[in-house]
């Protein structure tokens, strides 16, 4: 049905709600063109927010989904190398972002967190999948939670975040944002 109504109305905004939220089906139905993909247990407040959401162009999944994508390790012969944290040159900004991948925030939200605009965090958002060699922000949040880069609940940036930014934000000149 996504394939269809895609096919049709390619501008139209579609929601999947169902009862389990397998990642296999979850990624049948982003792959046939939905935007999001709902449990039909969420609460009304919830499902207003999410549709929200989609309807602004964001794509959800459920977290239970990306967790469970993040405990996969793949072992493909046709799989590049693992890149570690190390061996890409992401800034701290780029880090703060990547938390907010990671908490599943959509890009209005870490531009409101971070007092940047819309703009300067799909441009982050764009450099960081380009450095990850990843494919979208979900595989970006997979990448991080399976490097141990998960943000503890109060906030604070954990020490492998921290100390693996240090070095590299030492060797580069200081970069500045405009803010409009």
């Amino acid at each position: 049905m996504c394939r269809d109504a895609r096919a049709r109305w390619p501008q139209v905004r579609l929601a999947v709600m169902a009862r389990a939220c397998e990642s296999a089906a979850v990624a049948e139905a982003i792959q046939a063109g939905a935007d999001g993909y709902l449990s039909i247990e969420t609460s009304v407040a919830g499902l207003t927010e999410m549709l929200k959401l989609i309807v602004l162009g964001e794509k959800l999944v459920p977290s239970q989904v990306v967790n469970e994508l993040a405990s996969l390790r793949l072992e493909a012969a046709t799989v590049e190398p693992e890149i570690d944290l190390g061996d890409v040159n992401v800034s701290e900004r780029e880090l703060e972002i990547l938390q907010g991948l990671i908490q599943g925030e959509p890009n209005k939200v870490i531009s409101r967190r971070l007092s940047i605009t819309e703009a300067t965090v799909k441009v982050h958002v764009k450099s960081i999948l380009r450095k990850l060699h990843v494919l979208n922000r979900t595989q970006a949040a997979v990448w991080a939670l399976s490097r141990g880069l998960a943000q503890p609940s109060d906030g604070a940036v954990s020490p492998r975040v921290a100390a693996a930014a240090e070095p590299r934000t030492r060797d580069r000149a200081p970069t500045h944002e405009m803010q409009l």
